[in-house]
Order: C-alpha cells, then structure tokens, then sequence
C-alpha cells in the first residue's frame, strides 16, 4: 500500500481476512476490512469502498472503538461534496483521539476549515501534525499517510505560504519534500510536493506539474489527487491543448467519483481557459477566421459565414499572418493547429 501497489494490497488483505475468520479473530478481519477500504479509496472506486465498510462494521467488535472505519466514509463524502458527516465525526469522536501523533481528526478538522475559512486556515491545523511527521526518526509517518501531504500541499499552494519562502507551513513542505524524494523519488507525491515548491526553487513550475501528472499515469492512484494534479497543470500549462486533455482526463476520474466538487472546479478552469487570451495577441475574431481558413474556405465563404464582407475577412487574414509570422493561408492553418486553436 505504501509502495502504491493498491490492487495487490486489497488481494493480500483477502488471504489475511480469511485467515483470521479461520482462527476466530474477526476483529481482525475488520480491521483489514478497513485497510482495503483505505485501498479502494485510492483507486478511485468508491462504491467498493461502502462495500468494504459493511463487511468490516459485520465483524467489528461492540465494544471496539476505531476511528479509521468511519474516517474512510467521511472521506467519501468530503470527495462527494457532502461535508455534514465530516462534521458529525469531529463532533463525535472521542477526545482521547484528537491528541494521537497520526490522527484523522485533525486531517478532517482541516479540510473542514479549507472549505468554510479558506486554505491559510486549513494550513494552519494542520501545519504542527505534519511539523511532527519530518522530525528526525519519524520519516515512516510520512510515507504511510500521503493523503497527509497531499492535502497539505493544496493548503500550501492556495495559502499565503505560496508567497513566502519563509513561510512555516513552506519550510515544514520543503523537508517533507526532501524526505519523500531521498525515499520514494519516483512516486507521484514526490512529484506533486516538487512541483508546489517549484517557485522557490526557481524552476519550470509548468515542467514540474507536467512531470507530476506524467508519473499519476504510470500509477494505481490516487485517483483523486491525480485529478487535483491534472486540474492544476491545465490552469498553469500555456498549452492550451494540452490543459484541455489534461481537463478531458480529470472529468473522467471525477465522474467515476462522483466528485462534484472537482467537476465544478473542472467546469471552471474550462470557462478560464476558453476566457484565455490567444497566443501572439489574436483577437477572438481572428481566430475565428483562422479556424475558418484551416477547414479551407474561401473569404467570401468566410464573410457569409460571419456575416461581414469578403475586405473585411481578407483585412483580418493580413493581420492573422503578420501576427504569426507567416506567409500564406497554409501556413497560417498549420501555425493555428501546432498552438491548439481549430476546431477538430
């Protein structure tokens, strides 16, 4: 699991789960029960989640208390826009468990704050939890919970700290960072933590999110930070191509999800993005007409089309090539389809 390898995580803890119902240990069972909810959270299938939960609350003992069982749930919901059971399980779980070292309360206490008080907030909870988790010695803390880091890092992206090298919660990311990259340097969250600090480091921001989403495609999951990933990349890549794939293909986790916040956000950056000012300062009008002479009509087709005369479309034309630096229509069309600007 903590390697990644989610699917074989799930089918390990299988053999496991039946071995304790052999031996009678059915608590047991349970708690891989929630491990491999954990699991299923990652990849992304939600529902397998709800089923796991079932099967681990059936062999739950009365008397236990676990706070990872509902913790998954609440997740689910967060990734669903529902935060009310989020609510009711700060409200409700015992206080012995807001003051453990690795404790869930705090990462929800956190992202309930993200969405009522913004992210300098959110950072703010959860800054000591992760402070703690890059002390000398205590590096394991880091590798087993990413969700940690993860969400950290949005906070961080989104928080004051974004300006300010000097910042704690920037600090705290950058060993967190290091100690993620010198363990795991070729796991998606050391991409994702590289590319966050990238403008401190002076580097290609754009050259590190797109690495960062390079290496979700080569991964299990999660699924729902890829999809952070790839929302990010299209708001900051000036390829317009490419955040539009990278757009096409955070839908089609989001909507596997049923994540209804980050199909908002998804909605959102598209508007953006067709909002973007065009390269090499084409009007809207000129990349209409682009568009139009790349499927090859004539300027008085174009006119009719656009409902102006044959001058006029061939005075915007003129503009489009000096613009462009280029010499004919042909080349104006192919300069149009290397920047993403026809229609397919």
């Amino acid at each position: 699991d903590v390697l990644g390898r989610y699917e074989e995580s799930i089918r390990v803890n299988e053999g496991f789960i039946r071995l304790a119902r052999q031996r009678h240990v059915e608590h047991k069972a349970a708690w891989l029960h929630t491990g491999s909810a954990a699991s299923a959270f990652a990849l992304g299938r939600l529902g397998e989640v709800e089923d796991h939960q079932r099967r681990a609350e059936r062999w739950q003992r009365n008397n236990e208390t676990d706070v990872f069982l509902p913790l998954v749930r609440v997740q689910c919901d967060l990734v669903r826009g529902d935060p009310a059971p989020a609510r009711a399980f700060v409200a409700d779980t015992p206080a012995a468990y807001h003051f453990q070292f690795t404790t869930p309360v705090t990462w929800v206490r956190s992202w309930l704050a993200w969405l009522d008080d913004g992210p300098d907030e959110a950072a703010s909870i959860l800054l000591p939890d992760v402070e703690r988790r890059t002390e000398p010695g205590k590096e394991s803390y880091l590798l087993t919970e990413p969700e940690i880091l993860f969400t950290f890092a949005r906070y961080v992206r989104q928080a004051r700290a974004a300006q300010d090298p000097s910042h704690p919660a920037t600090l705290v990311l950058a060993r967190a960072r290091d100690t993620i990259t010198a363990k795991m340097p070729d796991r998606p969250l050391a991409a994702v933590l590289d590319a966050t600090l990238a403008g401190f480091d002076g580097a290609d921001a754009t050259q590190r999110w797109r690495e960062a989403a390079r290496r979700f495609t080569e991964a299990e999951g999660p699924v729902y930070w890829r999809v952070d990933t790839l929302i990010h990349l299209a708001e900051i890549t000036p390829d317009r191509g490419e955040a539009r794939d990278a757009l096409d293909a955070a839908e089609r986790d989001a909507l596997a999800m049923n994540a209804q916040p980050q199909l908002d956000w998804i909605a959102a950056a598209r508007r953006r993005l067709s909002d973007r000012p065009a390269p090499a300062g084409l009007t809207k009008r000129e990349v209409e007409i682009l568009d139009l002479v790349g499927r090859g009509l004539t300027n008085s087709q174009i006119g009719e089309r656009l409902f102006i005369s044959p001058n006029t479309v061939g005075v915007h034309i003129s503009n489009i090539l000096t613009k462009t630096a280029t010499s004919s229509r042909l080349e104006a069309a192919a300069w149009g389809r290397d920047h993403d600007l026809l229609h397919p």
